[in-house]
């Protein structure tokens, strides 16, 4: 009688090096479930042997990490998306169950201390920057290896920084920051941390008596905006100017530091209310993302969103809360992954590629900050 060998066990029995060629070719998104299928997957998925193949293959791909603050917990938590394999969303019950994408926690991550760092990926390393401690404002820079899902502690910051808005350019992290309470001046309002020298500098002011700024990297220059006083400046090659007036009129923040925008491939997006917009930066207007289908925040009153870059989409996470009769509250975080076309220079569409409920809590809580990094 012949015996069928399970896949998997066909697989096991190949040679250590064959199985990581095999692995790195199946995308980081189904890399959870794989643990799940013997202890030898998971100790080759864990293993620094498969990072190594990874990179040699040059099979690195955007990996998406969520950050939460719960009500009530001092520690913070980190969540990573993948694909689930046990559910598909029903048209029905969509409020009631996962669909094909998930987030999952990751475990044995011992979060930096606070929630209210800023954020910013380089490579495969994911920097926390600055936030309050005890309500104390600090200086502390911490950098997760997303390989292997580990922190460790960088340089610190010559200035206590509390919810700093952080972006990257040409391997530099580029920090200003929502507070100082009183410390910030024209020579410390902004650092810039070389992460090949790991070294701290300060950047002069552009001459603004506003220390409150958001920043971001767009078209190889830094820009800034002011919080308290809506004007936004530009740094090109070591010099400051002054950005049009269009751009600030329509990068959007909001009192709770809730980033609604967002930069991909040279082109900054915002999310409105309920529409998505670009900025035409030749003919100095916003322009709305034409035939965009699929389910979005539909209320200006929602304001807990994020977006960010996924490997050249836009991914969108948005928070709903059901009330429901005699049943503990609950939190429904939408993900959909928006993928973009530009039909002419005055255009760019948009398709929904997929929307699900990627995560349930019934708790207080916070959705702080979503990023990609590329590993």
């Amino acid at each position: 009688m012949k015996v069928e060998v399970p896949p998997v066990l066909t697989l096991l029995m190949l040679p250590e090096e064959l199985i990581l060629s095999c692995l790195v070719r199946v995308p980081r998104l189904y890399y959870p479930t794989l643990t799940l299928v013997s202890k030898s997957f998971r100790s080759l998925i864990n293993s620094p042997e498969l990072c190594k193949t990874r990179s040699l293959l040059a099979r690195t791909e955007s990996c998406l990490y969520v950050w939460f603050q719960f009500q009530n917990d001092e520690n913070t938590h980190w969540f990573t998306l993948y694909r689930n394999p046990y559910q598909t969303v029903d048209d029905n019950s969509q409020t009631n169950k996962l669909g094909g994408y998930k987030l999952v926690p990751i475990p044995s991550l011992d979060s930096p201390p606070s929630a209210m760092s800023g954020v910013a990926a380089v490579g495969s390393d994911i920097y926390a920057v600055g936030g309050s401690i005890d309500g104390v404002s600090s200086s502390s820079v911490f950098v997760m290896d997303t390989h292997y899902h580990t922190w460790c502690k960088a340089p610190s910051m010559h200035v206590a920084r509390v919810s700093p808005s952080a972006s990257v350019l040409d391997g530099k992290i580029y920090v200003t920051s929502g507070g100082g309470w009183g410390k910030l001046d024209n020579t410390n309002w902004m650092e810039v941390f070389d992460t090949k020298t790991r070294t701290w500098e300060f950047m002069p002011s552009p001459g603004s008596e506003s220390f409150d700024y958001e920043n971001m990297a767009l078209e190889g220059s830094i820009y800034v905006r002011s919080n308290e006083k809506g004007e936004t400046f530009k740094l090109n090659k070591g010099r400051w100017r002054a950005a049009d007036l269009a751009l600030t009129s329509g990068w959007t923040y909001n009192w709770k530091r809730l980033f609604c925008y967002c930069v991909i491939e040279n082109v900054l997006y915002c999310y409105s209310s309920v529409d998505l917009y670009w900025y035409d930066f030749i003919d100095r207007q916003w322009r709305e993302v034409k035939r965009l289908k699929g389910r979005l925040p539909m209320s200006s009153k929602n304001d807990h969103y994020r977006l960010a870059d996924y490997g050249g989409n836009l991914v969108f996470l948005w928070e709903e809360l059901v009330h429901t009769k005699n049943v503990q509250n609950k939190t429904l975080v939408w993900c959909a992954e928006i993928s973009f076309k530009r039909r002419q220079r005055t255009e760019i569409s948009g398709t929904v590629e997929w929307c699900d409920v990627v995560f349930i809590y019934t708790k207080q809580g916070d959705l702080m900050h979503v990023i990609a990094t590329t590993a």
